[in-house]
């Protein structure tokens, strides 16, 4: 499906010589520091440059080969457009036009293309927004073969200076679209938020869905081990903290997540979420309800000895007034009921890299 051959490139102070191939069904990651040549790989493979040396097939033709109806089965997400700063909404439209048949000139200019305030994320988001506000609906095209998703290569929004960017494009997006704001005019209500479009919704919300008021934690916590042989003397190695979406509105924030304590029956925990003020060193904590994750129980499906784990799912829904402003930590506080006594058998962990931005 791709077969790349001796791919050349030279800049001043660059040089790339790359060779890969992949099958079809394959799954490919490139992996490399910044300025490896990633990016120069894939603008090479569609066209975007010229290289010095070397060939590079797609779905059995050369590059240079690709027709419009080939380059349709290619889907790329880069970090931004590549656009030059000085074209016209027009022109844009024009350079879509010629490269994809199926783009629609007509609409991209009624609203005014993509959205130059939202520089890194949401822009998709905000294009897609202001076409349904228009009255037109998307369609997902579920058909492309080969994906490049520049932002795997950029990373993750984890430093306090993009957690604040991220923050405030997202505040931006929906300043200016106010009535979309926490919904998705596209997914039934009927429908529950934890599996894809299988299982009927009541409109009835579960304790571990219902708003969560966080209390400063005043009792003296349990003390967080980084030694691995500590961690494997206290039990702490046996704790896995898995943090999957950190998402803010306007007025709440939402985390998912789950956790699960090997070599232990998970029903008889009590758990509370953490949140550690990066600033402040202060700890607010909420109380976790059971919330089905069968993903998860099927992760531990093997291990008898880990059990009961189909409701160690995490999800708290916080209004953003009831915490101070500030970079927080994400972690989670374990009771085993069955240790007996208040202060037997808790144990602390916290999320590495995971946490947001007020």
């Amino acid at each position: 499906m791709l077969k790349i051959s001796h791919l050349q490139k030279h800049y001043r102070g660059f040089s790339l010589d790359c060779s890969m191939e992949v099958q079809p069904g394959m799954i490919t990651g490139l992996i490399g520091r910044n300025g490896s040549g990633k990016s120069t790989t894939f603008k090479a493979l569609l066209g975007l440059i010229h290289p010095d040396g070397g060939e590079i097939e797609v779905f059995g033709k050369k590059a240079e080969e690709l027709k419009p109806e080939d380059k349709q089965k290619l889907g790329v997400v880069f970090a931004d457009s590549g656009f030059s700063m000085y074209l016209t909404v027009a022109g844009v439209a024009n350079i879509m036009k010629s490269i994809y048949p199926d783009f629609d000139r007509e609409k991209f200019l009624q609203v005014q293309g993509f959205d130059e305030e939202l520089a890194v994320a949401y822009n998709d988001v905000e294009l897609c927004f202001k076409l349904y506000e228009k009255g037109y609906f998307n369609i997902v095209c579920n058909e492309a073969m080969l994906l490049h998703h520049e932002s795997f290569s950029r990373g993750q929004d984890d430093t306090d200076e993009k957690k604040k960017r991220l923050a405030h494009e997202l505040s931006l997006l929906y300043s200016k679209h106010p009535d979309l704001c926490g919904t998705d005019p596209f997914y039934s209500p009927n429908l529950v938020q934890w599996k894809k479009d299988v299982t009927y919704a009541c409109n009835y919300l579960y304790p571990c869905d219902k708003e969560a008021d966080p209390v400063l934690c005043r009792e003296r916590l349990p003390k967080v081990h980084h030694n691995r042989w500590i961690r494997k003397l206290t039990g702490e190695n046996l704790s896995m903290l898995q943090i999957d979406h950190v998402e803010q509105t306007q007025e709440f924030v939402e985390i998912e997540g789950w956790y699960v304590l090997r070599e232990h029956d998970n029903a008889g925990l009590r758990r509370w979420l953490l949140l550690k003020h990066e600033q402040r060193k202060e700890v607010y904590q909420v109380p976790l309800y059971p919330k089905l994750r069968e993903d998860v129980e099927s992760l531990f499906a093997q291990d008898a000895s880990t059990t009961r784990t189909a409701l160690t799912g995490i999800h708290a829904v916080i209004r953003k007034q009831q915490l101070p402003e500030g970079s927080y930590m994400i972690g989670i506080l374990v009771q085993d009921e069955t240790a007996g006594g208040s202060n037997h058998g808790k144990r602390i962990q916290y999320a590495q890299g995971r946490g947001f931005l007020l």
